[in-house]
């Protein structure tokens, strides 16, 4: 039995504490900076030289806990978005099985280690030993032989290690050959908790220290998707074609701006699959207003593509797009919303219909299509005699028209971030010069003035933003959405409608709030990309 022993191991992150035996007497307790009972090994070493020494074991074990280890030695590269990088020079098979268990005990998460090997020679000679030499990891990542001068032997590469880790233990290995491709290979293996260790003693160390950087930069979700194929879909046949257009393009252009691979698709409904295929798209971030993009209709298509997207899914953007089942959900959630008819194209248009409606409204009131976005088709029936004009505008967009009370107030708007826990964003009081925030006072440049926040109180923001968050998650929406509000003379909130591809230039309402609340345009977009993640 050896003089000196160790008892009582215990890892606790990059440290290890461990009680002092020599000759079968407890010296005390000592700890170090690094894990792994190798490293045990080597403190008490360093105990017996000390002791031999005249150093006394107290001064030892006050000391020790300083030490982290050796460059290069299960040397920490940095800890960002949950990942903790370290790099250790093992490249012999009992090193690498040795340091791999130290790792596994350092960490609650799971061990990814990236291995190099080390001259063509050795790796031949050692092959077979390699094989189990991973055991102790959750993912290994092999790539090339790290020459070190020496001249390439026929046959052997770092598959040669492969074919032995997967006839040995049958471990799922990724096989990373181009060393200056092998971050890109990583990135999607990481996810918070993990510890990743690269392994060799070439160059190896240089990886941890380029995916160290790129962590504090940037999360682990937008690194995956910056290596994804982004399709912003836009345009398409909608009456809000212009619009979209200008949303998409200002998308596009801010998530360039955050280093995403990203192409505008004008969208054409009979051909969309092939635009997608042709370009080769992995993710849509869909800024199609109105018809197709809104109901719910590329939300379906996208999900038997199996094509992630942003904004909310196929049975909320339907139910958000018709403003008559939205009001009845509404109405079954105790939310606030304007009283309101709904009238068929088939039912005409004649004396009977409009008293009927004049029975249950007097002017003003509002006439709009029910499933039109942009305020398209929307009157506000001042005078009795204006009612038919504003029934055939209406009529004209849509078999469908919503007649509804005009609450004679603030008109406000919230902008909405998120699925679960969606979040509020500081409310947009509007306030249009005519009066009417109709199409031309929503996109002709000084049409409108907006108060962000609005001028209203404290508390009446916070009732405002419960109500639409209420709404919002009452539709079942997710990503983003915009809610329209209107406050009665008392300052009470009523919902009018929840528009789930809000209006997405620099210059439009969410962005205006977000901009308040401190989000840039190109974070936003970015946020509302990386929640389709969530989906």
């Amino acid at each position: 039995e050896a003089d000196y022993n160790a008892r009582n191991l215990v890892t606790s992150g990059t440290g290890t504490a461990f009680e002092v035996w020599r000759r079968g007497e407890l010296l005390g307790k000592m700890s170090i900076g690094v894990p792994g009972r190798h490293n045990v090994m080597n403190s008490l070493a360093c105990v017996a030289v000390g002791l031999h020494l005249g150093v006394s074991f107290d001064q030892i074990a006050a000391i020790m806990p300083g030490f982290g280890g050796a460059k290069r030695r299960f040397q920490t590269k940095g800890k960002a978005r949950g990942v903790w990088v370290v790099d250790d020079y093992g490249h012999h098979p009992t090193e690498v099985l040795t340091t791999l268990h130290g790792a596994k005990s350092a960490t609650t998460g799971r061990v990814v280690c990236v291995f190099q090997p080390h001259r063509f020679s050795r790796t031949q000679l050692l092959a077979q030993d390699f094989g189990a030499a991973f055991v102790p990891a959750d993912i290994v990542v092999l790539t090339d032989i790290y020459s070190a001068g020496e001249e390439p032997i026929p046959g052997i590469s770092g598959e040669t290690i492969l074919r032995e880790v997967q006839r040995q233990t049958g471990q799922a290995v990724v096989y990373c050959p181009d060393f200056n491709a092998l971050e890109e290979c990583i990135f999607p293996l990481l996810r918070p908790g993990d510890l990743l260790i690269t392994m060799g003693a070439g160059n190896i160390f240089q990886t941890g220290e380029r995916i160290i950087e790129r962590l504090t930069k940037n999360s682990l979700e937008a690194i995956n998707m910056q290596h994804k194929k982004i399709g912003v879909v836009m345009g398409g046949p909608s009456a809000e074609r212009e619009v979209s257009l200008n949303t998409g393009a200002a998308i596009v252009n801010a998530l360039r701006e955050k280093n995403y691979n990203v192409v505008g698709i004008d969208l054409d409904p009979p051909h969309f699959v092939e635009q997608l295929r042709e370009n080769g798209i992995e993710v849509v971030f869909n800024a199609i207003h109105g018809l197709f993009g809104e109901d719910g209709r590329l939300q379906g298509a996208l999900e038997l593509l199996g094509i992630p997207y942003t904004g909310s899914g196929v049975l909320a953007s339907a139910i958000a797009m018709d403003k008559g089942i939205s009001k009845r959900l509404f109405a079954s959630a105790d939310i606030p919303t304007p009283r309101y008819q709904l009238l068929k194209r088939d039912l005409g248009m004649g004396a009977g219909v409009q008293q009927v409606i004049l029975d249950e409204f007097e002017p003003p009131f509002v006439v709009k299509p029910s499933t039109q976005g942009s305020t398209i088709g929307l009157t506000i029936v001042q005078e009795v005699e204006e009612l038919p004009a504003a029934l055939e505008k209406a009529f004209t967009y849509d078999s469908e028209v919503l007649v509804e009370e005009f609450i004679d107030g603030s008109e406000l708007t919230i902008g909405i971030l998120g699925g679960k826990n969606p979040e509020a964003l500081p409310v947009i009081e509007i306030v249009p010069y005519s009066g009417v925030y109709d199409y031309h006072a929503k996109y002709t440049k000084g049409a409108t003035e907006y108060f962000v926040p609005a001028r209203i109180s404290a508390e009446t923001a916070r009732l405002t933003k419960e109500v639409a968050i209420a709404a919002f998650q009452t539709l079942g929406c997710s990503g983003v959405a915009r809610v329209d509000v209107r406050l009665d003379p008392s300052d009470h909130p009523y919902v009018l409608e929840v528009n789930t591809i809000p209006g997405m230039t620099e210059t439009s309402l969410v962005p205006k709030a977000a901009a308040a609340a401190g989000i840039s345009f190109p974070e936003l977009c970015e946020r509302i990309l990386l929640m389709t993640l969530e989906r």
